[in-house]
């Protein structure tokens, strides 16, 4: 991602309300260092924002995701949500300024498997949005994303013939191609500014994507992603008839033992009689 033109911050919400303010890298580096990103306690899932800021302190994507910490506020090692294929591939949500933002939560996530790692932003929950914009334009993690020339390229919506995420007016509108990436938070490439190797909406030597190649890239990811969940399919049910095999031979074993046990209480009970004779 080109940090010129589009940046990344994390707020940790509680009680309903942004708290804590870290930019992206920080958050990643806590993630993989190990250090507290909140309070101690109990171990819990906290709930947190990924914020896509573009010019003019504008939020142009919105993730409300949960992070699992433990007792010492550090993030557990199973977190494993992809936030960076999440805030360019999910579906439109409020307009705080940029255009409707593209935003996923657990009730709009383009990853189905991954929804129970969202949380959704209460209905009505415009103090909420508002509360970030207001976070973002204050701008206190020193952002300071340039605008994006006009000759960046031409914007390619995530879905062919669907209105683009992004204000049409601004020329900021975002170019959304799919990929896959990797499955932990990464800094995005949703535009054609961000220029880093990424499909960011040119194609060989600076020529625009057409509409067959975007439509080909989407049958690719959506192949990759029903290959993926018909793999997870066919290995819980491999693994629920393991465990139904394993419950039955010790139901089985079980079984052995109890009768062998009834035998050799009869045995004694006879030998006891034949004492007693």
């Amino acid at each position: 991602m080109n940090p010129e033109h589009f940046c990344q911050s994390v707020y940790l919400v509680d009680k309903g309300e942004p708290s804590t303010e870290l930019s992206f890298a920080e958050f990643d580096a806590r993630c993989v260092g190990k250090k507290p990103i909140c309070a101690g306690g109990a171990a819990r899932s906290q709930r947190a924002v990924l914020a896509l800021v573009g010019p003019r302190l504008l939020i142009h994507g919105l993730v409300f995701f949960l992070v699992p910490v433990d007792a010492q506020g550090c993030v557990r090692s199973e977190f494993n949500v992809p936030l960076d294929y999440l805030v360019r591939n999910a579906g439109t949500g409020p307009d705080l300024g940029a255009g409707p933002v593209v935003m996923a939560c657990r009730g709009q996530c383009p990853i189905p498997w991954h929804a129970n790692d969202l949380w959704d932003p209460a209905s009505g929950a415009n103090d909420l949005y508002g509360q970030l914009r207001e976070r973002v334009q204050t701008n206190a993690l020193g952002f300071a994303p340039k605008p994006i020339p006009s000759d960046a390229g031409p914007a390619v919506p995530p879905d062919v013939g669907a209105e683009s995420p992004l204000s049409p007016d601004t020329g900021e509108q975002a170019q959304i191609v799919d990929s896959v990436g990797p499955m932990r938070p990464q800094r995005s490439n949703r535009t054609a500014a961000f220029g880093d190797g990424g499909l960011s909406g040119v194609s060989g030597a600076g020529a625009p994507v057409s509409v067959a190649e975007s439509l080909a890239i989407r049958r690719q990811i959506d192949d990759l992603l029903n290959q993926h969940a018909t793999q997870l399919m066919e290995l819980q049910q491999r693994h629920e008839q393991e465990l139904e095999s394993q419950a039955a031979e010790s139901r089985m074993t079980l079984e052995l033992y109890r009768k062998e046990i009834e035998r050799l209480q009869e045995e004694l009970r006879e030998r006891g009689h034949r004492n007693a004779s």
